[in-house]
């Protein structure tokens, strides 16, 4: 009776100091075996004997058996590195990121890389523009030589200043314009249509009425899917200049790229264009009738490749009630 009284005394006592001293004093009362069963290793509120999860991240939200809640984030798999002025050499500290995206392209193998350079508005145009192709190039370039990537799924294409994402010229906005931006594309997963080649007559590149009337499925497929991109590869057969080719492929990828645009109004950020010259026969180039399918422009319905990782949701989600009336609008 009196080693009651004074058990009851002690614990009296602990729990006028604090509510942590009140809890030792009767976490003192139970054997040691129940103590053990009791235990919460990883203090998410679970005990150890009905954990699946043992270390759960602290502040994650868990489920019953203690482990943690997930949601699954898709996102675009997107590439970008900054350049000091004149300079078109990647920087040694994007190396790794570029390693991180090289490893996707192999885990795609249907995949193509787009590569965007650009550059600030000091300097010329003609200057930046080939300054920005040189950025895209020495990215490609990378690829190719230090991972192993197919030339053939490269596309590097350089814009100059004519995409600035910040538009005042500052130190710092400079500094951001000058950038390539890479990023991950996969062919359209359409039933109908996905590619299509238009051929040309010898020397020209302006389009008739039949290659409008031709483009429809392509173009409806565009309206109907605003997330979806087209490429846009220009090809010559093997006659006349190599400079002459190159030029005259270039313009029949940009005609097409213009009627979408001029026409439909297709935004120009989903459209690429890019010429070829003789570089990339179909055929040989060795009868009329060869060289007549090497004249073409070939067209390529394309989609950002879309990655997924799990999240782990936190534990406490404060909602503002002004915020679930009026919910925010995003673009």
């Amino acid at each position: 009776m009196i080693l009651s009284v004074a058990r009851t005394a002690i614990c009296v006592c602990l729990l006028s100091l604090s509510l942590e001293s009140a809890l030792v004093c009767a976490a003192s009362l139970y054997p040691d075996s129940l103590k053990d069963q009791l235990q919460d290793s990883d203090r998410d509120g679970v005990i150890n004997p009905r954990d699946l999860c043992p270390n759960t991240p602290s502040g994650s939200a868990i489920d019953n058996q203690g482990c943690a809640l997930t949601n699954t984030v898709h996102y675009n798999v997107r590439f970008q590195a900054q350049f000091d002025t004149n300079q078109y050499q990647l920087n040694d500290h994007f190396h790794s990121q570029l390693a991180t995206l090289a490893d996707t392209l192999n885990k795609h193998p249907d995949s193509l890389i787009y590569i965007e350079g650009h550059t600030d508005s000091q300097g010329s145009p003609r200057y930046n523009l080939l300054l920005s192709k040189k950025r895209a190039d020495a990215l490609a370039d990378l690829l190719i030589t230090r991972f192993q990537i197919a030339p053939k799924r490269i596309i590097p294409l350089g814009y100059g200043q004519q995409r600035p994402i910040v538009a005042d010229a500052t130190s710092a906005s400079n500094h951001q314009n000058r950038r390539v931006i890479a990023r991950i594309l996969t062919p359209l997963k359409n039933d109908l249509i996905d590619s299509w080649r238009m051929p040309f007559r010898l020397n020209q590149y302006h389009l008739s009425k039949r290659q409008k009337q031709l483009l429809q499925p392509f173009i409806l497929t565009l309206l109907q899917q605003p997330d979806s991109l087209v490429l846009i590869q220009g090809h010559t057969d093997s006659s006349g200049q190599t400079q002459h080719n190159m030029r005259l492929s270039q313009q029949r990828a940009e005609q097409v790229a213009g009627y979408l645009e001029k026409e439909y109004v297709i935004d120009e950020q989903r459209i690429m264009t890019q010429g070829y010259g003789a570089t990339q026969p179909m055929v040989d180039n060795d009868t009329a009738h060869h060289r007549q399918q090497n004249r073409r422009v070939k067209i390529r319905l394309l989609e950002r490749l879309q990655e997924s990782k799990q999240v782990t949701l936190p534990k406490w989600t404060i909602w503002s009630v002004d915020e679930l009336e009026n919910p925010a609008q995003t673009n």
